[in-house]
């Protein structure tokens, strides 16, 4: 893998956290964030040294405000849904270098379809598995909603077709997994870009990583006309019944 874009800036930072920080390679201080984990890299507990173990070099460093964000990517895929675009963002907590996020994209073309189509989850997985979402916003792209499990350390974009779609058709565009937080440490509606300002790393984000505060337009400016939150949740996906002997 070729690294083709680089701060040079960063990338100095990068190797003196490796040359102070190796020691993290066997060992994390960082221990039960709680959030998810994908690829064994888990946001607030993976250290710098370990996600290029498990990930090696990536395509693209760069670095803004306090954050380095890593990003793993194929050619000839777009930014919003890119599977293989995967930004990886890090922070130093404690004199260590440590992933506070991590966002990553479905394939659209065709060689990647198969890899996508088996490890990003569709809104009926995801309901079964973190229930009713806390929030549900609206996604810079046309068409789609943001929804968010705060305390879960999830949220994804995901589209959204007419109200009696089947929830398992509501394909997932982007997902995205940070450190669990209380939701209102997360919302702000002051500006588009509906993360707070201090949430981590929110400045090096792309779209489609973020919730929006209002109705995306498509190419022909119509506007999106369902409602922010178009779900019907009195329908909500539930685990099968646990029968005990």
């Amino acid at each position: 893998m070729k690294l083709r874009k680089v701060d040079y800036q960063v990338l100095a930072i990068v190797f003196t956290a490796i040359l102070f920080c190796s020691i993290s390679l066997l060992w994390s201080p960082y221990r039960d964030s709680g959030a998810p984990t994908w690829n064994e890299i888990m946001p607030g507990e993976t250290t710098l040294v370990q996600l290029l173990s498990r990930m090696g070099i990536p395509d693209e460093i760069l670095g803004s405000r306090g954050c380095i964000r890593f990003t793993y990517s194929d050619s000839g895929v777009s930014d919003y849904y890119g599977w293989g675009q995967v930004d990886v963002f890090l922070a130093t907590r404690k004199s260590n270098v440590v992933v506070v996020s991590v966002s990553r994209g479905r394939s659209q073309s065709p060689s990647g379809s198969s890899v996508a189509l088996t490890e990003m989850p569709n809104l009926e997985k995801l309901l079964l598995e973190y229930g009713r979402p806390d929030s549900v916003t609206y996604s810079p792209l046309y068409g789609f909603r943001y929804l968010i499990w705060a305390k879960e350390g999830i949220a994804v974009t995901t589209v959204f077709v007419t109200p009696s779609t089947p929830w398992k058709e509501m394909s997932v565009a982007n997902e995205f997994l940070f450190e669990p937080k209380d939701m209102e440490q997360i919302l702000v509606y002051e500006t588009s870009y509906a993360f707070k300002a201090n949430f981590p790393c929110r400045s090096m984000m792309r779209l489609a990583s973020l919730p929006w505060n209002g109705p995306a337009r498509d190419t022909t400016g119509s506007l999106d006309v369902f409602p922010e939150d178009p779900y019907e949740w009195d329908d909500i996906p539930k685990p099968p019944a646990t029968i005990t002997p």
